[in-house]
């Protein structure tokens, strides 16, 4: 246990765990999302299937939730930009709205929504990819307020 954990300096993080692969969060509902995104993934898609993990608005890349990934091995990453890194994934003409297309399933997360910072992270991009994900995917589940939401190929 950390430090600070121990000295009561922040709170005990919250474990989210698939078998033996877990990742800790720090925020309450963050987790009871997650897990849920990550359960429910689990219990619906194959061995081999395609998950993209993103930010909720595609259009703003700044950050994705990549532990996801890690929590379901037996599936294959459906993006070339794990990392979603901003002025590349969400460019016009990237290759994210494929990317988006080629997935079984998409978990979008909210955990970082209100983080803003006065840099290229801000600026909205391609609207594609958002585009494919409403007219290709449906809604399973929505958590906490959206701070994650599982799609799937209608």
């Amino acid at each position: 246990m950390p430090a600070r954990i121990g000295l009561e300096q922040v709170p005990s993080p919250f474990k989210v765990q698939r078998g033996d692969r877990y990742f800790y969060l720090g925020d309450y509902e963050a987790y009871v999302a997650v897990q849920a995104a990550v359960d429910a993934v689990a219990a619906r898609a194959e061995p081999g299937d395609r998950l993209l993990v993103g930010p909720l608005d595609l259009r703003r890349t700044w950050y994705s939730d990549v532990f996801i990934y890690w929590l379901l091995p037996e599936l294959e990453p459906a993006t070339y930009y794990i990392e979603m890194d901003p002025g590349l994934a969400n460019a016009e003409g990237s290759r994210l709205a494929d990317d988006v297309a080629s997935a079984d399933f998409v978990i979008l997360t909210g955990l970082w929504a209100g983080w803003m910072e006065p840099n290229e992270s801000m600026e909205f991009g391609s609207a594609a990819p958002n585009r494919v994900l409403a007219e290709q995917f449906c809604v399973v589940d929505r958590w906490e307020d959206d701070q994650a939401v599982l799609y799937e190929r209608c």
